[in-house]
């Protein structure tokens, strides 16, 4: 958690900015963008959300203020959606801070949502499926986007690890999304291009993989490799003791993070190798379920496999 930056009293979330918490000139933003949802035929489709229930894409959206929306979000949208239709690999690792708030943007879009919809569709009275009280509690989870607006700074370090592919055995239409908020975890598919992003931790994961693995030297990956080695980014995430501390400084102008060093080691707790496995395994059916083939029983047929050999 940040420290230096409480928040003292909870925004109207209905009356203000998903970004930058102001409340002039509120419009709709899709957190799946327009151009994504042509691209990939999602209007008609749902997203599930944390709780089970079902929402479709084009009713996925959250307030944003006209300076966000049209100003600094449509420039990184502008950005991303030309190297994602050119399907360039090379310019979305060049371009990795884009990358990393375009990312966020959405996990956070999504998690904002779930603030304004019901955890019992049919009953009135339930508490929403997020509460505020919880979601605004989480000091540099609320600050990360601000990063859009140039009002964020990350000093010496970059806050994510990411890892982009194109990957073999794809199609030009294949979408496939799934996030884990509170492990500030996401893994997409978009068309034959796949990237996974590992927020708040400062490049570790990155890091230790790139000393074990020589998936990190390679571009290409086919589906079930891609899948598996998602599943083990979510699972290192899981086994950290925590998420990096940072020391912030904020003004009125932009707040500055720096990273206050880990002491306490291993990084990971409960590195076991000989449950690995099985605990990756999970991990690839939560993340790609949708992706899970049937029997003719309706059991699910989970096509894992594990080509990597992992420390």
């Amino acid at each position: 958690m940040t420290n230096g930056v409480e928040i003292e009293t909870l925004p109207d979330i209905h009356r203000v900015c998903f970004l930058c918490k102001q409340a002039s000139e509120i419009t709709d933003e899709h957190v799946f963008p327009q151009w994504l949802q042509g691209k990939y035929n999602l209007w008609s489709q749902s997203i599930l959300l944390k709780n089970g229930s079902k929402l479709k894409y084009s009713k996925l959206t959250v307030p944003c203020c006209q300076d966000c929306n049209t100003k600094y979000l449509s420039q990184i949208e502008q950005k991303i959606s030309g190297l994602i239709k050119g399907g360039d690999v090379i310019g979305l690792l060049a371009n990795q801070d884009i990358l990393f708030i375009w990312l966020y943007k959405v996990m956070y879009g999504i998690h904002y949502k779930e603030m304004f919809l019901r955890d019992d569709i049919k009953n009135p009275a339930s508490e929403t499926i997020v509460k505020p009280e919880t979601f605004f509690e989480r000091s540099s989870y609320n600050i990360f986007p601000l990063f859009a607006r140039n009002k964020v700074f990350f000093d010496g370090f970059s806050p994510y690890s990411i890892f982009v592919f194109h990957i073999t055995d794809s199609t030009d239409d294949t979408f496939y999304y799934a996030d884990e908020p509170y492990k500030m975890f996401t893994s997409i598919i978009l068309g034959k291009i796949g990237i996974i992003c590992s927020f708040q931790d400062d490049g570790y994961i990155k890091s230790d993989i790139e000393k074990y693995l020589k998936i990190s030297q390679r571009s290409n990956l086919t589906l079930p490799e891609f899948g598996d080695f998602a599943s083990f980014v979510l699972y290192l995430k899981t086994r950290m003791r925590m998420l990096p501390n940072y020391l912030c400084k904020a003004n009125a102008e932009r707040i500055v993070f720096s990273i206050q060093e880990i002491k306490e080691l291993p990084l990971y707790s409960d590195f076991e190798p000989q449950k690995l496995s099985e605990l990756v395994q999970g991990m690839y059916s939560f993340c790609f379920r949708k992706l899970i083939t049937h029997d003719e029983t309706g059991q699910p047929i989970v096509k894992y496999r594990s080509p990597f050999i992992y420390f």
